[in-house]
């Protein structure tokens, strides 16, 4: 099958524009730039959500979508409190998530570097390593989380 045509929203002209967010854009491109689609061959992650310490009675309110490839992957997380339809509200405050950890299962064994994005200004905030183990399970801490949060994943 193929596709035809750019990948584009439909509100450049009444939104984007005129709000002038095309830096938004940017973010995202060198969030996945180095990332070879065709290459890595991406499977959609499997993703979930833990407390660090103790065991409250509910999982972290997060959501997360991504992929991962043979030796990359790219990971973003979202807090489902922060969406349009509340952020537009005068009286609007976002309830971040602290202390929570994203668990993603089927990665490949390996040592990994996690590279921790801002996906705003799309700038790497920090590195860290983590050894795969056979299970294939990997235990990324999060930030605070109010919005967002990405990563890049590399082996």
């Amino acid at each position: 099958r193929m596709d035809a045509g750019t990948a584009m929203t439909w509100w450049w002209d009444s939104y984007v524009h005129p709000r002038d967010l095309y830096h938004v854009f940017g973010a995202f491109s060198r969030w996945i730039e180095g990332f070879d689609f065709i290459e890595q061959n991406p499977q959609p992650i499997q993703a979930s959500f833990e407390w660090k310490a103790g065991t409250p009675p509910a999982r972290p309110p997060l959501r997360a979508s991504g992929v991962i490839g043979k030796d990359r992957g790219l990971v973003w997380v979202q807090n489902p409190n922060h969406i349009w339809s509340n952020a537009k509200r005068a009286n609007y405050k976002t309830l971040a998530v602290k202390d929570a950890v994203v668990v993603l299962n089927g990665i490949q064994p390996g040592r990994w570097t996690i590279e921790y994005f801002d996906s705003h200004t799309g700038k790497v905030i920090k590195n860290i390593t983590k050894i795969v183990g056979a299970d294939g399970r990997c235990v990324i801490d999060l930030p605070e989380t109010v919005w967002d949060a990405a990563f890049r994943l590399q082996r």
